[in-house]
């Protein structure tokens, strides 16, 4: 399954949602009474772009964590990127082991085209 990977922006709600049942403006309100922070990661599938879980759900506590719009971000691509690993080894990512985060951690610091650095794993590693 291709995830697509999305993160709330309560202004580009407020200013482009269309439709019959909901205003941007509501939706931002809800978004807002729910302490749902710009910047949360949203997953969906490719399909009928559904909620990913556990994936959605991790989402909306680490909003609750208060985090920095840009941090939340990172996490979320950081998370994709590890879901999207653990696919590949017909696992997800509730079910990961030492060794799915080892062959993820050789993938990005080793294997792939440009490996990243020792502080870009370090962020990696300090969610995973």
């Amino acid at each position: 399954m291709k995830m697509l990977l999305f993160s709330v922006d309560s202004k580009a709600v407020t200013n482009h949602l269309e439709s019959p049942v909901l205003s941007g403006e509501e939706a931002a309100a809800s978004l807002e009474h729910r302490s749902i922070s710009d910047g949360t990661p949203i997953y969906l599938d490719d399909g009928p772009m559904m909620p990913v879980e556990p994936l959605c759900s991790w989402g909306r506590n680490m909003s609750y964590a208060d985090l920095a719009r840009s941090t939340l971000k990172d996490y979320g691509r950081i998370t994709a990127r590890f879901a999207g690993h653990q696919e590949g080894r017909g696992r997800d990512v509730l079910a990961a082991t030492e060794s799915d985060l080892v062959s993820f951690k050789k993938f990005w610091t080793l294997l792939q085209g440009r490996p990243i650095g020792s502080s870009a794993w370090g962020k990696e590693s300090g969610l995973l």
